[in-house]
């Protein structure tokens, strides 16, 4: 088996996707069950036993067999039904050497998972799907992705063979749909001429076409609280079918918000597979409606509850003003399709992989795309290996950040690593300050600061209060640096003391003299360089003595109070209590 990684400080890395059962003849399969326990500790661990996978089969979402493959072939053969029901199935060799995903490779999620237990085992995943050994998109998985709904799904498999064997395609994309086509995908201006349909609307014939349907279309509705649920669907049904769009592209319905329990609305919820958005009548009172009804405003104050519940919910455009129908009133708002990008900002700790947490793990794995300064990125290579890299040099914080966000907007999941705690002195901030795509969802995942990794490793010396100073002057004045260096030590904080040295920059006797002024001269300090990393070393000193230790960009000072000690070579800080 080539050697994995250690990762034996990772201990909850969930998946998303569902239940995981481990499923094994042998002891030495056991065994290798047990290296990836801690990645995935809700998982279940099961011996092979008569009729254990029939029992199996339907309650779960991935079957990881760990066994010769001929074995599993032959126990699910008759189990296989549907593809997009049946759960993934993988098979590990007990060696760890290869991991197959044998069944559900796209839809299921196999291929994900199989390229993910590859990473940790240091294994070959072995795939065999044509779009991945061929590097085609897989339709159906881009489709996933993006949200979308498929109509005519069972033409699938052969456009996408088509894709496979020409390399090309076309597609017809709605104005309101703005997205970017998987390679070999072109589009043009005329439905007939294509072979995907990316679009809202009901065409007469799809024939060969598979239709991509976005679900970017809202709808408002106002009823009689005594009317039958199912005129109410029946009746939706056939207004949208004589405006010419789909069911299938409805995003949400929108109502009162006292109203969002009433058996109508829970019918169109079950029937429709769409969100419910329910609003007050305040809420509904800023929005201006096309039309009006007296009897409406009279009764609840609002001028147009189908309208305004659609364009409140959507922030669109109304396309369909409301029509009334016996104790039902409808109307359609639309708003432009955009993929909904995801950046996760990670924390990746002080960069020992044992301290990297097991959020910052399932963010990297999930992520299309991994962005980072190029120390940084080294120090997390081996669960980041098979994913695009955007490497950058270090003071590129900016382009880091524009580069992310571009990817995101474009609708990929995107990680961008920070060292240690992405919120101090991290990419967290410059994130935010560059944000203005509402449509991006960016997740904060903290990490151990180097600060906390520095103190870990030379005893308790931020036990009461203290205070953390960059001594980078490329950001900010030292003027100010030194101002609040000054105010920090007279106030008798424990001081921290980040980026102390760079080669343009050398001011260690300087500070060494200014904190004189305030600490005694026995005041401990310690000096830790390249915390919990390759080369680490750390000193526990005196502050007189400062300037003899070799002091980088890479070292963490930390400068006592009054109340820090020296005690069995460890530095620390008493917070006050009495024994």
């Amino acid at each position: 088996m080539g050697k994995g990684p250690n990762f034996m400080g990772i201990k909850n890395m969930k998946h998303d996707k569902g239940n995981i059962v481990f499923i094994y003849i042998s002891d030495r399969g056991y065994k290798l069950i047990e290296k990836l326990r801690p990645f995935y500790p809700n998982a279940n661990v099961r011996r092979l036993e008569p009729k254990l996978v029939d029992s199996l089969w339907k309650q779960n979402n991935f079957l990881i067999f760990v066994m010769a493959t001929g074995i599993v072939v032959r126990i699910i053969a008759r189990l296989l039904h549907d593809k997009e029901k049946d759960p993934a199935v993988l098979v590990i060799d007990e060696k760890g050497n290869f991991v197959i995903p044998l069944c559900g490779g796209h839809l299921a999620g196999a291929n994900h998972l199989a390229n993910e237990i590859s990473t940790l085992l240091g294994a070959q995943v072995v795939i065999s799907t044509s779009s991945d050994l061929w590097e085609v998109e897989a339709l159906d998985l881009w489709a996933k992705k993006l949200g979308f709904r498929i109509i005519n799904k069972s033409k699938l498999p052969s456009i996408q063979e088509k894709l496979l064997n020409n390399g090309k395609l076309l597609a017809f994309v709605d104005k309101k749909v703005h997205i970017n086509l998987p390679k070999g995908i072109e589009e043009v201006e005329d439905p007939e001429k294509a072979d995907i349909l990316i679009s809202n609307r009901k065409f007469v014939s799809l024939e060969s076409k598979v239709q991509f349907v976005p679900q970017n279309l809202f709808v408002g509705i106002g009823f009689h609280d005594l009317v039958n649920p199912e005129y109410v669907k029946v009746t939706l049904q056939k207004w949208l079918d004589s405006l010419g769009v789909l069911p299938e592209a409805i995003k949400a319905i929108a109502t009162l918000r006292r109203k969002v329990q009433h058996p109508v609305i829970v019918s169109l919820k079950e029937a429709l597979k769409v969100e419910i958005l329910g609003y007050s009548e305040e809420e509904l009172r800023k929005v201006k409606s096309v039309s009006s009804s007296d009897k409406v405003k009279k009764a609840i104050g609002i001028d147009s509850l189908s309208e305004q519940a659609a364009l409140l919910a959507s922030g669109g455009v109304l396309i369909a003003p409301k029509r009334v129908f016996d104790h039902v009133t409808f109307a359609l708002a639309e708003v432009a399709f955009r993929p909904k990008g995801k950046l996760y900002v990670v924390g990746i700790g002080p960069g020992d992989l044992e301290l990297i947490t097991p959020q910052a793990v399932k963010a990297l794995r999930e992520s299309d795309v991994v962005i980072g300064y190029s120390t940084y990125v080294k120090l997390i290579e081996p669960i980041i290996k098979d994913k695009k890299l955007l490497v950058y040099g270090m003071t590129h914080e900016v382009e880091r950040a524009k580069r992310a966000l571009e990817e995101a907007a474009s609708g990929k999941i995107v990680s961008i690593v920070s060292a240690g705690d992405p919120g101090v002195y991290g990419m967290a901030g410059i994130v935010f300050e560059l944000l203005e795509d509402h449509t991006i969802d960016v997740e904060i995942i903290p990490g151990i600061s180097s600060i906390n990794a520095a103190a870990s490793l030379v005893g308790a010396p931020l036990i009461g209060d203290f205070s953390v100073i960059s001594l980078s002057d490329r950001l900010v004045p030292w003027e100010l640096i030194e101002d609040r260096l000054r105010k920090a030590a007279a106030a008798d904080f424990v001081l921290v003391l980040l980026n102390p040295r760079s080669k343009n920059r050398d001011r260690i006797k300087e500070i060494k003299e200014i904190l004189l002024q305030y600490k005694k001269p026995n005041t401990p300090v310690a000096i830790v360089k390249k915390a919990y990393r390759e080369g680490c070393k750390f000193w526990i000193t005196s502050l007189v003595e400062l300037e003899n230790y070799p002091i980088e960009m890479d070292t963490t000072i930390i400068v006592g109070n009054s109340q820090t000690f020296i005690k069995k070579s460890k530095m620390v800080t008493s917070r006050g209590y009495k024994y």
